[in-house]
């Protein structure tokens, strides 16, 4: 499995926008941050942040917010978004690998990625990266497709919710992608998390049981 290169996600920013906005998302994207607590007056690093909508999402005026992708048009169209949001510190978003993040040791509260994980030919560096960047005590959450999720699965599953046609494009390419690309189990990712020194680990399947969400402190 290789791995993708930025300048292929330039050519998709609207695609992954449209994504981040749709109905289906936006629901595991608010149980992610339902999980992660307030970020009041916390750090928080988006690792993948494609165009910032999830930290701009949970972002209260009192969060510093860093976001990081490997394709420069994300990051450009993140920065973008969140200009004019009442936020006290100016948001940070930079183009980097997930496997070498341009911070230094214990610099975060929280730590997000979502969507990415599954998509690396091999996520151990960067979850030693995540955790290497995460304060003592700091929280890791990431969503990535469950092992339930596939194409056949997403096409009833646009039928049951009847979604508009880019909602249902949208999952569908996530159903044809985790098919392709999704090389663990939850307990394959438990197993990972636990080799990286993060403790109090705990995993929950989500809408319809197709995402997975996972969480660990450093």
């Amino acid at each position: 499995m290789r791995k993708f290169s930025g300048k292929e996600f330039d050519n998709l920013v609207d695609f992954f926008d449209r994504m981040a906005c749709s109905s289906w998302l936006v629901k595991v994207h608010e149980e992610l941050l339902k999980e992660t607590g307030t970020w009041e007056e916390k750090s928080v690093l988006d690792v993948g942040c494609g165009t910032g909508r999830l930290l701009l999402r949970g972002a209260d005026s009192t969060t510093k917010i860093y976001g990081v992708d490997i394709s420069e048009g994300m990051v450009n169209r993140a920065a973008e978004l969140s200009e004019g949001k009442p936020l006290l510190y100016n948001p940070v978003f930079k183009t980097a690998d997930a496997e070498k993040l341009p911070f230094s040791e214990n610099r975060f509260d929280i730590v997000l990625s979502t969507c990415v994980i599954f998509l690396l030919p091999d996520p151990e560096p960067a979850l030693k990266e995540m955790y290497r960047v995460l304060k003592p005590g700091g929280l890791l959450a990431l969503i990535n497709p469950s092992e339930k999720l596939n194409l056949e699965k997403a096409h009833k599953l646009a039928e049951q919710w009847q979604l508009e046609k880019e909602e249902e494009n949208a999952l569908k390419q996530w159903g044809k992608i985790t098919e392709k690309r999704l090389s663990f189990n939850d307990e394959d990712l438990e197993s990972l998390l636990r080799k990286y020194r993060f403790k109090q680990i705990r995993q929950k399947t989500y809408l319809e049981n197709i995402a997975l969400l996972s969480f660990g402190v450093k």
